[in-house]
C-alpha cells in the first residue's frame, strides 16, 4: 500500500498546479476566443455579401425577363398588325394560303381548289 500512496502523491501535486492560473494558457484562451470571435465575424460578413450578391442578381435577371417579355409582345403585335393588313390587302385565294402556313400560292391553283 506504501507503493500505492508514492503514486497518488504526485497526481496531487500536478492537479495543485493545475489549480493556478498560468498566465501563458490565459493568454491562449484569450487568443483562441478572439480568433474565434474574428471567423464568426468574417462568417457572418461572407454571408452578408453572399445574399447582397443574390439579391443583386435577381433583381438584374427579373429585368431581363421583363425587357425580354416586352420585346416578344413589341414582335407579337406587329406581326399580328402586318398579317392584318396583309389578309385585308389580299383576296380570298390568298387569305386560304395563309391558313395553310404558306405566303405564297399561286392563283391557278388557288383557283383550283374553289367549291
Amino acid at each position: 500500500m506504501a507503493g500505492d500512496e508514492v503514486k497518488t502523491e504526485p497526481r496531487r501535486r500536478k492537479g495543485m498546479q493545475n489549480s493556478a492560473p498560468d498566465p501563458d494558457q490565459e493568454a491562449k484562451a484569450r487568443r483562441q476566443a478572439q480568433l474565434e470571435q474574428r471567423h464568426l465575424e468574417t462568417y457572418r460578413n461572407m454571408h452578408r455579401l453572399r445574399d447582397a450578391l443574390y439579391r443583386r442578381y435577381a433583381a438584374l435577371l427579373k429585368n431581363k425577363v421583363q425587357s425580354q417579355r416586352l420585346l416578344l409582345q413589341q414582335r407579337h403585335q406587329i406581326s399580328t398588325a402586318k398579317s392584318a393588313t396583309d389578309t385585308k390587302q389580299s383576296g380570298k385565294g390568298e387569305n386560304f394560303s395563309f391558313h395553310l402556313g404558306v405566303r405564297y400560292i399561286p392563283k391557278e391553283l388557288v383557283l383550283s381548289f374553289r367549291p
